[in-house]
């Protein structure tokens, strides 16, 4: 037997074993990736600072209601940034993204464990508040 054909069919057989290995770890890696909070996270922040943003160019007051539940995060919106965590999670898997405000605008809200989140303009300030407490005193 061809000793130089054999040994090409077990090389072979070893590469197509190596990239099923790898392509298999690939796959479980962006699959756990996908269903952890850190995608919801980077997700949450974005969708937050577009809304910022948007409600800046408003004229006029305005109320933004949050589309999706937002159960058991917790959320920061400071001057120019917002932050996104986990209770009790350490600093380094907390999720932040800025956001430019003009002069004059100041944006502020802290919500821990909300259901429904609003952000709220009055006038140069927007406010990041949970939905039920303002329906609740209207």
């Amino acid at each position: 037997m061809n000793k130089k054909g054999s040994t090409m069919i077990i090389m072979i057989v070893f590469e197509l074993v190596i990239v099923l290995i790898v392509g298999g770890m690939l796959i479980s890696t962006a699959k756990s990736f996908g269903e952890s909070t850190t995608s919801t996270k980077i997700n949450l922040a974005q969708d937050i600072t577009m809304m910022v943003e948007t409600l800046v160019s408003v004229s006029g007051d305005a109320v933004v209601k949050y589309p999706y539940e937002i159960d058991g995060f917790t959320l920061v919106l400071s001057s120019g940034s917002v932050f996104i965590s986990l209770p009790d999670e350490p600093k380094n898997k907390k999720i932040f993204r800025n956001f430019v405000l003009p002069k004059g605008f100041k944006s502020v809200g802290i919500i821990e464990n909300s259901h429904e989140i609003c952000l709220e303009k009055k006038e140069k300030v927007i406010e990041l508040r949970d939905c039920n407490e303002q329906e609740s005193t209207v």
